[in-house]
Parts: structure tokens; sequence; C-alpha cells
């Protein structure tokens, strides 16, 4: 018992410490799942594709849209000349072709690599790409997590739940395109989290361009939920940022917002033990990477644990991390004073340089 639990931590610390062994373990995972959950058709050989709208609608898009791709490519490489058709009157009685496909396949970049693919063995394509909708919709949710301070041991599973969720598993095999938003939404918090905390736009904006372009009926479900997000993102953050108590505070940057804050900190810390402040601000300075990027750094560090920024911003030394940890937590949470020793390492340890900031 003692051996397994051993081994189960091992096998926690390398999920933790890897991305390469996360993603690992999460593929594994699902194909076990996917393979569990439509055994199904994979036993009495039938396809993905519904009878319904799945055979009327989708399908029979991704079929034209393949045949109006090679088309358009062959009229570019082959005749040099640019043309888009706008109008078929094979279409119902006449209808409009951009208008018509966009809400199944147009725009939609599941579907782009279609005309590569005869229409014999398009089915091997729809079904492809309905798995790659679920599986990348758990790493999209694994990155938000990853981004915001997670330890991998506890997000995988819920990435696992996230892609095998009630929505993804209904309609896989009724409306493959309602699987984007599982993977768009993810994305976009990211994107917004980004902007908070690097001020860096670019993944927010390819997200919203991505989805704008694949649909508009999920399109403007995803701006209207983003935008309640931001609302009670901001909401919660200066609420969090007037909190005398929050831990966010030891991380905070040096603008005048800031410097308030500290001022109505200052009666608070003046009760605190001295040697505990000490440490407490020994800690912050070897967590922190760089002083001109100081306000980045403490967004970043806002939403991790202690652990979390001990392995990622100070050492890599499991032990001499393990210690830090231990003191810092001590010194932040504790009514009791650090050791003399304890104080005296931390100390040594940032004015000899021995830590490795980027690690």
């Amino acid at each position: 018992m003692a051996e397994m639990k051993s081994k189960l931590q091992d096998f926690y610390k390398r999920l933790d410490s890897r991305k390469s062994t996360y993603f690992l373990v999460y593929s594994v995972i699902f194909a076990i799942l996917a393979i569990g959950v439509f055994s199904f058709y994979f036993f009495t050989r039938k396809t993905f594709i519904w009878e319904v709208d799945g055979w009327e609608q989708h399908y029979k898009s991704l079929i034209y849209y393949s045949q109006y791709l090679r088309d358009f490519f062959k009229n570019i490489f082959i005749n040099h000349q640019f043309v888009i058709p706008q109008w078929d009157f094979a279409i119902g009685e006449g209808s409009d072709v951009i208008g018509t496909f966009h809400y199944y396949v147009i725009g939609d970049p599941f579907t782009f690599l279609c005309f590569l693919f005869p229409a014999k063995y398009m089915y091997i394509f729809y079904e492809a790409m309905i798995l790659l909708r679920i599986y990348l919709s758990g790493i999209a949710f694994s990155l938000l997590c990853f981004y915001t301070g997670h330890k991998k041991r506890y997000v995988l599973p819920g990435a696992v739940a996230y892609a095998f969720c009630y929505w993804a598993i209904y309609n896989a095999v009724r409306h493959p395109f309602f699987l984007n938003p599982l993977l768009y939404y993810p994305l976009l918090i990211l994107g917004v989290e980004k902007i908070i905390r690097e001020k860096k736009m670019w993944l927010f904006t390819i997200t919203v361009a991505v989805a704008a372009m694949s649909n508009f009926y999920f399109f403007y479900m995803l701006v209207f939920t983003t935008i309640i997000y931001v609302i009670v993102r901001y909401a919660r953050k200066f609420k969090e940022s007037r909190d005398d108590n929050g831990d966010e505070v030891e991380f905070i940057g040096t603008g005048r917002h800031e410097r308030k804050i500290r001022r109505s900190k200052r009666a608070v810390e003046k009760t605190n033990l001295a040697v505990n402040m000490q440490y407490r601000k020994a800690f912050k300075k070897a967590a922190m990477l760089d002083k001109r990027k100081e306000k980045m750094a403490a967004d970043s560090l806002v939403y991790m644990q202690p652990e979390d920024i001990t392995r990622n911003n100070i050492t890599s030394n499991a032990a001499t991390a393990e210690r830090i940890t231990r003191s810092y937590e001590k010194a932040r949470y504790s009514d009791k004073n650090i050791s003399k020793e304890e104080l005296e390492f931390m100390l040594d340890f940032i004015k000899n340089d021995k830590y490795n900031k980027r690690t």
C-alpha cells in the first residue's frame, strides 16, 4: 500500500512538472474513453452520420463544400482565374452559396481540408473531425487552467469531464459544429486573462475572428457569456484589491492604487512579527522575474499557490523548494515566528543568487 502510494505521488509530481507528460496521459485517457463512448458505431460498423440532420444537412453540405473548394483552387492554379461562385441554381430553386453554407461548413476550420478527400471517403474525414473537436476542447480547457495556476493533477479529470460532457456526446453525431463552442470558449477566456495580466491581445483577437467566421449562431452566445465573465472578473479583482486580507496584495505592483492598498495594510502589518515580514519580502523578491516587468509578474502570480510560485519562479530543486514553501506558508499564515535559521537560509539563498528564476 505504501509502495503504491509512493508511486502515485511520483506520478503526480511528473504530471505536475511536465506538460508533455500531461498531454500524453490526457491523450491515452481520451482514446480509451472515445472507444468506449462510440463503441456502438465501431462494433456495428455504422458511421457517425445521423440519418436525419446529419445526412440531410451536415454531410451533404460537407460534400458540396469539398467540390466547391476544389473548383475554387482549380480556377486559381489551373485556369488562373480568381472566381468565388456566390450563386448556385442547384441549391433548391437557386440560392446564395455563402449565405446557405456558412451556417454549416463555410468558415469552420474543421471542414476546410475536406477538399483533400474524395466523396467516397468523406465519412472518414467527417468522423475524424468530430473526434478532433472533442479532443481539442479538452486541450483548450487544460491551457486555461494551466494559465490560471491550477495543478495538472487536478486539471486532468476536469479536462476529460469537460471534453466528454453531455453536450459533446449528445451533439457529436447529431450536429458536429455544435462542438466548436466547447473549443472556442476556453480560448476566449484565456485571451481575456492574457489581456488583463499581460496586455497581450493576439489570442483573443484570433479566437474572436475564427468564432465569428465559424458560425454566427453560437458567436453571439460566446460574446454574451464572455462579457459576463469580464464583468464578474473585474468586479472580483476590484473586490480582492480592496480586501486587506487578500493574498494577492503580496505580489501587487507599484501603481497609485497599489500604494493606497499598501497604506491600508500598514496598520495590520505593524502587528505582524518582524521576522515573518522580512521572510515574506525575501520570498517576493525571489519570485519576481524582473523589476521592470514587476506588474506583469505579479498578475501571473495572483492565482498561483505558494508551492507553484516556488517551483516555477524560484528554484527547481525539490528539497529546497519544499523548505522555502514551508517557511513562507508559516510566515504568511501562521501566528508563530519562523526560526532565525529559516530566515538566514532564505536571505543567503537570495544574496548568493542560487535560485534559477526561469525554471
